[in-house]
């Protein structure tokens, strides 16, 4: 029997159903890690093993400006993007999908709306920017800001990466830390990928840093700002200028990695990058190119 995704692919719809793969205990799993523990790695591999197929996506970007609007459907489309046919081969995803895992109803839900519909398990890794806080009012839960956001509590688990107890870290203070496990991943065997959508300047760099350490990405094209950077400089051959971008601008990412700027070289883009559409123009918004690109990278499980 082939699968079938929901008739309605709301958010709120889905957020009414229970995960796919239940939790042992009716908690969410909740951790706070120095960004130096050197355990960090495995105690995410011990999440992501959870998961039928050893694949993990990492769900990377934002949702500032005009596509904030078209969030409704993007949850849609990145369901519609995680199944697809081949040779009359139905493939689905079944692995482990993390993002920064804020509740803003946006990119960072998308973890926790997937493992609703798809046997998969779902987490997080945010940085504490501020001290942590719990909301007394009716949502509840941790806070990780300044602005009082809190934590998806719709996740298998959650881990919150900080400098230490007393010191915070900068927007991008869990990029390393999900880098190192991911590479940990793929020596393991495991089918890696960072998923890019909107975003600013440190979803730019956290697209730079994986392609440094040959993870795939997947640029959803058409989701505006540093994603449409993203796939311009790719389909133009321009990935030097977005690089030497960020390795001289003081405070990017990349400022502290000049002695990896001869990598740059070295990259294999047409293995490691795939542009995926979002368009309303399209029938389906562009999900087939999404789901196109997640199964060239060995992301879909054969399940029919």
């Amino acid at each position: 029997m082939k699968f079938q995704l929901p008739a309605d692919l709301s958010y709120a719809a889905i957020s009414e159903l229970p995960l796919m793969i239940p939790n042992s205990g009716k908690s969410m799993a909740f951790d706070v890690a120095n960004v130096d523990d050197s355990e960090i790695s495995t105690m995410l591999l011990g999440e992501a093993e959870r998961a039928p197929a050893r694949v993990v996506i990492r769900v990377a970007g934002g949702c500032k400006g005009p596509i904030k609007a078209k969030m409704p459907v993007l949850f849609g489309y990145f369901a519609k993007g995680c199944v697809f046919e081949a040779n009359g081969v139905q493939h689905v995803f079944q692995g482990y999908c993390f993002s920064g895992g804020t509740d803003t109803n946006a990119v960072t839900n998308v973890p926790a709306y997937l493992a609703r519909i798809f046997n998969c398990i779902s987490g997080s890794t945010t940085p504490r920017t501020a001290r942590m806080g719990i909301d007394t009012g009716v949502t509840g839960g941790v806070t990780v800001d300044s602005y009082g956001t809190g934590l998806d509590t719709k996740q298998h688990a959650a881990m919150v990466v900080q400098e230490d107890v007393k010191e915070v870290l900068s927007w991008s203070g869990d990029l390393r830390v999900y880098i190192s496990f991911m590479k940990s991943c793929m020596r393991h065997g495991f089918k890696c990928a960072v998923t890019i959508c909107n975003g600013g300047d440190v979803t730019l760099d956290e697209a730079l840093l994986a392609l440094l350490n040959g993870i795939p990405i997947i640029i959803i094209q058409g989701t505006e700002r540093s994603a449409d950077r993203l796939a311009t400089a790719h389909l133009e051959g321009k990935w030097k200028e977005l690089f030497e971008e960020s390795f001289n601008t003081e405070g990017r990412e990349l400022n502290v990695e000049l002695g990896k700027r001869d990598y740059v070289d070295q990259i294999n883009f047409s293995d490691l990058v795939r542009i995926a559409k979002f368009d309303e123009n399209l029938e389906d918004l562009g999900a087939s190119t999404f789901a196109k690109a997640h199964y060239e990278l060995g992301l879909l499980t054969p399940v029919s």
